[in-house]
């Protein structure tokens, strides 16, 4: 991972550290901003990760891993990443998932301060489920959109609700 040097003239980072959005939201698009210099091009590489401990979301059940580069062309300032969440219908209560920026590339780019942040996912479940939520088809092929495709479904796609 580069460090941010004393040199850097354009900074990257998250605008906060802090992201909230609730289970049943679908998903939130996280802001990534740069400050400064921003007459050439620019990109950071972009991750979630798990921290197997209690209070900590799973990529496994809670949400779609996200990683990738974010490219900022000329003169932009700000983007945005979405995570995939899933309403898993469990009782967990409020659940976090880490998000990080590394690796800037471009002429004077540097990490600026956030460039790790928390997104806490609020639980949307007081019951224990009856039934197994995959049996729903609205779910079952959401989810399906989200492991192949990482995306939502299309609407042609949910029309296959059978």
């Amino acid at each position: 991972m580069k460090p941010t040097t004393a040199t850097a003239t354009s900074l990257i980072q998250f605008s906060t550290d802090d992201f909230v959005i609730g289970e049943g939201n679908g998903h939130i698009d996280v802001s990534v901003i740069r400050a400064g210099d921003a007459s050439g091009t620019a990109t950071v590489n972009f991750n979630t990760f798990d921290e197997s401990q209690a209070g900590h979301a799973s990529q496994k059940s809670d949400y779609e891993i996200a990683l990738g580069k974010v490219t900022f062309l000329p003169g932009e300032t700000s983007k945005t990443v979405r995570l995939l969440l899933v309403n898993d219908n469990f009782v967990e209560g409020d659940e976090t998932v880490n998000l990080a920026l590394s690796n800037p590339t471009g002429a004077g780019v540097g990490l600026g301060s956030p460039n790790q942040a928390e997104l806490r996912i609020v639980d949307n479940d007081s019951v224990a489920p009856t039934t197994n939520p995959i049996d729903d088809s609205a779910f079952f092929v959401r989810q399906h959109y989200l492991d192949f495709l990482n995306r939502e479904p299309d609407a042609s796609g949910a029309r296959f609700l059978g």
